[in-house]
């Protein structure tokens, strides 16, 4: 695995460097990934969402954040909005507690998009 096909080269600029010392290199050209200009903060189609809202524990040694996820839904929303799909959005976090959440609100709210957790209890 040497190559990456589906991360736009702003976002895989962290993984490439941290995870793969820079020996990942990105099969696609930023200039095949546009970006909407009035929709993403410098243009970089990602965001990082803090808020200062208290965090549950759960079972499995895991967090949610129900506020967290309604703030998620909104960015979702309005990213919507502004013509992004649904399919090319994902949400990503490190608690198997707060994906159950995220679903949960993204299910009854009609919006069907992936929710992806990673290695809680193995990530680095």
């Amino acid at each position: 695995f040497s190559q990456q096909y589906r991360m736009h080269p702003n976002i895989s600029m962290f993984p490439r460097n941290f995870f793969y010392e820079g020996f990942l290199i990105d099969g696609v050209k930023i200039s095949e990934r546009p970006t909407l200009p009035d929709v993403w903060p410098n243009n970089i189609p990602l965001i990082f969402l803090h808020n200062d809202f208290n965090e549950a524990s759960i079972g499995n040694n895991s967090v949610s954040n129900i506020n967290e996820a309604f703030e998620v839904m909104k960015v979702v929303k309005y990213l919507e909005k502004n013509s992004v799909k649904l399919s090319q959005i994902v949400v990503i976090t490190p608690y198997e507690g707060q994906k159950k959440v995220l679903f949960e609100i993204f299910e009854s709210n009609h919006l069907k998009l992936l929710v992806h957790w990673f290695f809680q209890n193995n990530f680095l």
